[in-house]
């Protein structure tokens, strides 16, 4: 019989369970253009892939040589809430993949402990991890 060497499962959020960044990009891109930063989603997808909400803020502030609205992430947050109720989804086939696995799993992100915890429930995955 050969023992499981492993103790742990290990998933990233954005990516692998769920896909929340293009439903962000697509808000952040519309916010920042009514704010007066016009960009298209092509080019957010494109220039801030990768990249932290902070990095990302201090790029536009520096092509545009001016300051974003003080508000501005908590608009943007704001008018995400909507959409990702709407539209997001479980990555195709995640949900039985977490069911199959009797290791225990946790979710390691970038993303805010609130984002991750808001993503899974909207796409019945958060019951898939103990919550600690």
């Amino acid at each position: 019989m050969v023992k499981n060497r492993f103790k742990l499962v290990i998933f990233d959020c954005d990516g692998v369970l769920v896909d929340s960044e293009p439903i962000i990009n697509r808000i952040f891109a519309e916010t920042l253009t009514e704010a007066g930063f016009p960009i298209t989603y092509a080019e957010v997808t494109q220039k801030f892939i990768g990249k932290s909400l902070k990095t990302c803020l201090e790029i536009i502030e520096a092509s545009y040589k001016k300051p974003l609205p003080k508000n501005f992430v908590e608009l943007c947050k704001e008018r995400e809430i909507a959409p990702l109720q709407q539209e997001l989804q479980p990555v195709s086939g995640i949900t039985e993949i977490l069911e199959q696995i009797t290791l225990p799993k946790c979710v390691a992100s970038n993303s805010s402990h609130r984002h991750i915890q808001m993503v899974l429930k909207l796409t019945g995955l958060l019951d898939k991890f103990e919550i600690l």
